[in-house]
């Protein structure tokens, strides 16, 4: 496991010649009032204890994620799949339509339990050189190309369910991808150690915890849905509540022999 660091400060931190001092290579973006810079840097690095230092000092912004190799993620039972491709938005391009239109509301205020109950619906097509999965801003769904649909059933996937992709500009099914869904729903299952930073909400009641950027998230065994390859966490996380969507060594195995683009994964380890 390598854990990286995406590092960004702005003109009037005044870093640059600290950066330049530690030879960091980084990009600059030019906005009409000075300018920001950002760079990666992993905790292996030789230079990341300044760096962690400098973060301080100038509370500069950094976000955190743990990369695993194969290796890592084949040697455990269950992994957590996370969409990291986003293509645009849902249309239509106004949020509360969106959610009128795609989910039965459970809560008006965090989303918690929110179901869909209609296709999501996209501008255009995505282009035939996108990733194998895809998703969209404003959701935690899952979208796939009709070839990994048809691997996983030749693999004999059990657990997800489909639904059709809407294409705005002709009102017809995606001909390319097709959204994957996850009914299975596992028990309360998150270890103590990972419940962070909980939040309640104040209408449902229900706990939200911080999303896991440093290493393994930790579920008990006997909480998990058995003889399916792929489910969902009982707990919701991150600002936006989603549920985290979980994944057999044998759909991991899968993805990594195809080497399918546009998600993540990250071991779990079984308590």
């Amino acid at each position: 496991m390598e854990i990286w660091h995406i590092i960004s400060f702005n003109q009037k931190d005044g870093v640059d010649n600290l950066l330049d001092s530690l030879k960091i290579e980084y990009k600059k973006n030019v906005l009409p009032r000075g300018y920001t810079i950002h760079f990666d840097i992993a905790e292996s690095d030789l230079r990341w204890p300044q760096i962690s230092a400098i973060l301080q000092e100038y509370h500069g912004f950094d976000w955190s994620n743990s990369v695993f190799s194969n290796t890592e993620i084949l040697e455990t039972e269950w992994v957590r799949l996370m969409p990291n491709f986003e293509y645009g938005y849902p249309q239509p391009k106004n949020f509360r339509k969106f959610i009128q239109n795609t989910y039965e509301i459970k809560c008006p205020r965090c989303g918690a339990g929110n179901f869909q109950i209609a296709p999501i619906c996209l501008l255009k097509e995505p282009g035939l050189g996108t990733p194998e999965f895809i998703s969209v801003f404003w959701t935690y769904s899952l979208f796939c190309k009709h070839k990994v649909l048809e691997d996983l059933n030749t693999h004999n996937i059990q657990g997800y369910a489909t639904l059709p992709i809407i294409i705005q500009s002709t009102g017809e099914s995606s001909k390319f991808i097709t959204q994957i869904t996850f009914p299975a729903i596992a028990q309360p299952a998150l270890a103590d150690e990972d419940k962070i930073n909980p939040e309640t909400c104040g209408i449902c009641g229900t706990p939200k915890y911080a999303y896991i950027k440093k290493g393994y998230m930790h579920l008990r065994r006997d909480a998990l849905v058995k003889g399916v390859d792929c489910q969902l966490t009982f707990e919701w996380f991150g600002g936006a509540r989603f549920r985290e969507i979980l994944i057999s060594h044998r759909f991991a195995e899968i993805i990594i022999n195809n080497n399918w683009q546009g998600v993540s994964l990250k071991p779990i380890k079984l308590i």
